[in-house]
């Protein structure tokens, strides 16, 4: 399903303050299989034919879908594998991560997220792209509000950046400025 207009002009706009595509030449997509990863993908495609029909682009960036399999649950290696089928149907080169290693008895979320944001670096830094998550406002707000509940300073408070460097990659969340529901 094609994204609506708005959100692809919304999308568009965000690419650009970015300086997507003149800043780079590749894209990685950190890709759960969710709804929210899903319309990340559907917004980049349809932003790609954009670039690709407007012949104001001599490059369209290549896009790679990483789907991390954090090997928590014995069906998730055939989730991923569904998904990484469902990108490649709708043209979109993607690649499954598996964990090796064991998780922690504790703190499991944090292990989890480090692994895959590790992961997903390497990844880029392989093909010299950006990393792109589909973080959105409702993300935001769960952030603030957990981090307030910690007891956060303003510096905590200020929640996710649009932008920003992780292991030497630059970490893009153009989908801050959209809801869970919009991304749907």
């Amino acid at each position: 399903m094609k994204p609506n207009q708005d959100l692809c002009r919304r999308f568009a706009e965000a690419m650009a303050e970015r300086q997507l595509p003149q800043s780079s030449r590749a894209i990685i997509l950190a890709v759960s299989g969710g709804a929210d990863s899903l319309g990340l993908v559907a917004l980049i495609q349809s932003w790609r034919h954009a670039l690709a029909t407007s012949h104001h682009h001599n490059t369209i960036p290549m896009v790679k879908a990483i789907i991390v399999d954090h090997g928590l649950r014995a069906e998730a290696a055939a989730e991923a594998k569904y998904v990484e089928n469902m990108l490649a149907s709708a043209g979109i080169t993607a690649k499954r991560l598996a964990i090796a290693e064991k998780p922690p008895r504790h703190g499991v979320s944090e292990w989890a997220r480090q692994h895959r944001y590790q992961y997903l670096a390497a990844e880029a830094m392989k093909h010299d792209a950006v990393l792109m998550t589909a973080h959105h406002l409702d993300d935001q707000l769960e952030t603030v509000e957990m981090r307030l509940a910690k007891g956060s300073g303003l510096r905590g408070l200020a929640a996710m950046k649009t932008e920003t460097g992780y292991l030497g990659v630059r970490l893009i969340r153009p989908c801050l400025g959209f809801t869970k529901s919009e991304l749907a």
